[in-house]
């Protein structure tokens, strides 16, 4: 049994056509269900320290979103450097 199983096409294609596309630059990925016990807040606090050494690292986080409606845009609140954190369109 695969569970969970990830369609890599789709979310390559996702990537891409996200809003300031990483695909050009180092990045780090996540995938998984948006929501509050996955602890998202620590990736992004932890993804802001490592931007502060970093200019050439973004964050794409991928994933449904099983949180209230503005779950993804809570998120984007705690990071100083949201400009160069991506979510697939599915997160939001």
């Amino acid at each position: 049994m695969i569970y969970n199983a990830v369609n890599v096409e789709e979310i390559g294609r996702r990537v891409q056509s996200a809003k300031h596309s990483p695909r050009r630059r180092p990045y780090l990925f996540t995938i998984g269900q948006l929501s509050p016990h996955k602890n998202l807040p620590n990736l992004i606090r932890a993804f802001d320290l490592l931007a502060r050494e970093s200019t050439e690292l973004d964050l794409v986080i991928g994933g449904q979103n099983y949180s209230h409606a503005g779950y993804a845009n809570e998120l984007l609140a705690l990071a100083t450097e949201r400009q160069r954190i991506v979510f697939c369109r599915q997160a939001i």
